[in-house]
């Protein structure tokens, strides 16, 4: 019984094995172009392109070494102005100096301080590693804008201070309506 189980099983395994043993691998040819194609997978590349004009947009401050885009989009609600925005930020260890925040509205060819503050913030010695920055944007029905910018620093670049700005009282309900990108 067990020589019979054994030779059942050798002859399986022969049997399994030998149609990759025998045949010629065959090939099918294949248009590769729709693989090669940006809109292959249907992806949106909206916020590519708007990366790429950013990045044209000149560096408002030297002393500043870094900086995000910040990118709002209305979905065809109605034109928002004045609305605040309260953005959570995480910063790389030592990246971010205390007080060096700034945000920044981007009229070509110039540059617009916008009042802002900060609050819930985490410091780790003069740096900072996370903060909620809050400040009013303007757009308009059915667009995105993109000319919002934050700056920061790693050293000391001074401090600014927005003593009247309070962006919470009696508008917060309307930031749910708008869509942020960040890059």
């Amino acid at each position: 019984m067990k020589k019979t189980r054994l030779a059942l099983l050798l002859a399986f395994g022969i049997l399994m094995m030998l149609p990759m043993m025998t045949s010629t691998p065959s090939t099918h040819d294949m248009d590769l172009t729709p693989l090669l194609d940006n809109d292959f997978m249907g992806l949106d590349r909206g916020q590519s392109e708007v990366a790429g004009i950013q990045d044209q947009a000149e560096w408002w401050n030297s002393s500043f070494i870094y900086r995000r885009y910040l990118n709002f989009t209305e979905p065809d609600v109605s034109p928002r102005t004045n609305v605040p925005v309260h953005l959570y930020l995480t910063f790389t260890s030592g990246h971010c100096y205390r007080d060096s925040i700034r945000v920044e509205y981007y009229d070509d060819p110039g540059w617009t301080d916008l009042p802002f503050q900060t609050w819930n913030t985490t410091y780790e010695g003069n740096f900072i590693l996370s903060t909620t920055v809050s400040f009013m944007v303007n757009v308009s029905r059915d667009s995105t804008e993109m000319n919002y910018y934050l700056y920061y620093a790693k050293e000391d670049v001074g401090s600014v201070s927005h003593p009247t700005f309070y962006p919470f009282i009696y508008r917060s309900y309307s930031f749910s309506l708008l869509n942020l990108a960040s890059f």
